[in-house]
């Protein structure tokens, strides 16, 4: 009988950074691009931004940051404490608050009582890997200010 127990996966960022480092690293930049026009309005100042699922953090800094600024912070949050070290390590920047957080949780005010409510939420190639997709965008919803925006992004897998 095949065994039919979920397995636990290990995340190893080096191997995200360098899958991601040239076609995902366009991709990301492109899409980030294009979708900026369609904000009611730019960056600002007194603004903060979720980055969702931020991975090691490359694209995060490289691509997503500068395309949020002017802002207050961009606060990026995965579930793995591996990304979160990484991240931290490698990808720092003063604007950018690297944190953990399942996005699935039932409870998310301990999480809004440290950073409050966003301006603008990103989840680039999130919610593809979430087994509960209608639930996230309700968690998602939660996190956002009143007429706050959000802008997802999913690569569909394809077969060879």
């Amino acid at each position: 009988m095949a065994n039919t127990e979920p397995t636990e996966h290990t995340l190893i960022p080096e191997l995200y950074v360098n899958v991601s480092a040239a076609k995902w690293f366009s991709a990301s930049a492109d899409v980030l691009r294009s979708v900026q026009g369609s904000f009611s309005s730019g960056p600002a100042d007194d603004q903060q931004f979720l980055d969702l699922g931020y991975g090691p953090g490359n694209i995060t800094r490289d691509v997503l940051l500068p395309q949020c600024l002017p802002c207050r912070r961009l606060v990026a949050v995965d579930s793995s404490e591996d990304m979160l070290k990484y991240a931290r390590e490698r990808f720092s920047h003063p604007k950018i608050f690297y944190d953990t957080l399942d996005i699935m949780s039932g409870d998310l005010s301990e999480f809004v009582g440290r950073y409050g409510l966003f301006d603008r939420v990103y989840a680039l190639s999130l919610l593809n890997w979430l087994k509960d997709q209608e639930q996230a965008l309700k968690n998602i919803s939660k996190l956002m200010k009143p007429g706050g925006e959000a802008s997802f992004f999913s690569a569909p897998a394809t077969r060879r």
